[in-house]
């Protein structure tokens, strides 16, 4: 079954829902030009747009912070730079985390993660994985609810281009140190050539 793009109007309604009222409804518009009517692409634009302080919570409401021609020139055009776009919007050492996950694969724990960035524990990387998870960045692959989160449980990005982005925008020197580390950890029964 085709999934078909929003249109402004489903944008607009979808921001009143959210929103409770009319007061972030101005944006209609531009999200839906910049996410081209991609419902992912527009929860996570107006995600960012939260994080970023482009939209408030005040002691009546949602509101804009700026009008929404301020807010137009500070986004991205295409869908494309949106999605780098709140990826840049991440605190450095979350976009690190983010990165070497991205050299990992699609998949990657927090174990991966780690040897990736080139720390012994895992234990700080999964504690900003599971805030990234909590933030809708990246997901888990099981469902199932756990009471602890581990070093070796399995998250994913939400679409594979999101790690592809952040691979692509990685500095080439961090990707090629964290391939290396993670070549050089297998055993050499593992290892490539």
């Amino acid at each position: 079954m085709p999934i078909v793009p929003l249109t402004e109007d489903q944008v607009r309604t979808y921001l009143v829902d959210r929103f409770g009222g009319d007061s972030v409804a101005a944006l209609a518009r531009v999200v839906h030009r910049v996410s081209s009517g991609n419902a992912a692409m527009m929860v996570s634009m107006v995600d960012a747009l939260i994080a970023a302080g482009s939209i408030v919570f005040e002691s009546d409401g949602w509101a804009l912070r700026h009008a929404p021609r301020t807010i137009e020139r500070s986004l991205p055009s295409t869908t494309f730079e949106a999605l780098l776009w709140r990826f840049d919007q991440l605190e450095v050492e979350d976009r690190v985390v983010l990165e070497s996950a991205a050299v990992v694969g699609t998949e990657f724990s927090a174990f991966d993660v780690a040897r990736a960035v080139g720390v012994e524990s895992p234990l700080p990387i999964l504690r900003r994985i599971e805030t990234l998870c909590d933030r809708g960045f990246i997901g888990r692959r099981s469902r199932r609810v756990r009471t602890a989160p581990s070093a070796v449980e399995v998250y994913r990005f939400i679409h594979p281009i999101h790690a592809q982005i952040l691979a692509g925008h990685a500095p080439v020197f961090d990707q090629l140190r964290a391939a290396e580390r993670l070549a050089f950890d297998r055993p050499p029964s593992q290892r490539a050539g």
